[in-house]
């Protein structure tokens, strides 16, 4: 088993009606119908390389932002969502080119189904404890970077710090409400 084999699985379901069921981007909706064993062969595989292809990817979206900080002309702040931007962009025409023959036959389901290793339920498996422990160094990391930018000169370094840590509570608090939501008996 590789690296990358456990993220191609989660792309691959049994739907309610026994249908093998193909969800290209990894997601909950609109999955295609596998027909039969050899189509999800094929799949697997396309599915297989294209993490490999993300993963490398990364790799070296993470080595080209570094040479260009590096070379003191540009700064990290711009350069690491420009080349997300431009990465996943490619990444998403790569796909569609790879995939286009195999799933323009396929039969696609307009409806949603729910995934127990959703984003949500994965929250709710770690639980409220972690989250409660978490949420309080944010917060006062957050209330202490607010303080420094009222009080110290303008800083990009203040900034950075600032939305960090404003996105490492706002992580905290929403996991805190998802996880009294199925206190609550909310478990959808």
């Amino acid at each position: 088993m590789g690296l990358t084999t456990p993220y191609t699985e989660k792309s691959f379901r049994d739907g309610p009606d026994g249908k093998r069921l193909f969800f290209p981007f990894g997601g909950r909706k609109n999955p295609y119908v596998i027909p039969d064993a050899e189509t999800e062969a094929v799949l697997f595989a396309k599915q297989r390389m294209m993490m490999r292809l993300m993963l490398a990817g990364a790799l070296v979206a993470i080595v080209v932002a570094n040479q260009f900080t590096r070379s003191g002309w540009t700064s990290l702040l711009w350069v690491l969502p420009l080349i997300l931007v431009i990465f996943m962009g490619a990444f998403y025409l790569v796909h569609h080119l790879v995939f286009r023959r195999v799933l323009s036959g396929l039969e696609r389901l307009d409806r949603t189904f729910a995934v127990k290793n959703s984003p949500t339920a994965n929250v709710r498996r770690i639980g409220k404890a972690f989250f409660i422990i978490l949420l309080i160094p944010t917060a006062l990391m957050l209330a202490l970077g607010l303080w420094f930018v009222a009080t110290g000169p303008e800083s990009w370094e203040a900034w950075a710090f600032v939305v960090l840590m404003g996105a490492c509570t706002a992580f905290a608090l929403w996991g805190l409400i998802v996880n009294f939501r199925r206190q609550d008996g909310d478990e959808a």
